[in-house]
């Protein structure tokens, strides 16, 4: 396997728990996740994803697709994993109902630009 490869599979499961997160926030609303610990402990963890999924995703890969922001992101999932406890709803709110779209949308044009290869 072509290291590429694995980064663009990696992107998938980027884009799948994007998707889920999105999918999430549309079924509930930042009250009802600061009022019920475990919506926001789901929606966390779906965010904490993504962000393992792109700290393992190659330094080349991710100096080629600058158009993600793979700092923050990674960065999100250390606050979500090491500062738990001072990790604010509406910022995971904005996460899912602004940056995952966005991410979502980035990962499509990558992914459409590098099709899997034909075995």
């Amino acid at each position: 396997m072509r290291p590429e490869d694995r980064d663009v599979g990696l992107l998938w499961d980027m884009r799948k728990y994007a998707d889920e997160a999105i999918e999430l926030a549309s079924t509930r609303s930042l009250a009802i996740i600061e009022a019920n610990p475990k919506e926001s402990y789901e929606l966390r963890y779906v965010l904490l994803v993504i962000g393992e999924a792109a700290s393992h995703v190659s330094a080349p890969f991710q100096k080629a697709h600058s158009e993600i922001d793979w700092a923050n992101i990674v960065g999100a999932r250390n606050i979500l994993v090491h500062d738990y406890r001072h990790t604010r709803n509406d910022l995971v709110w904005a996460m899912a109902t602004e940056h995952a779209p966005a991410l979502v949308s980035a990962i499509n044009s990558i992914i459409e630009a590098n099709p899997p290869l034909s075995e």
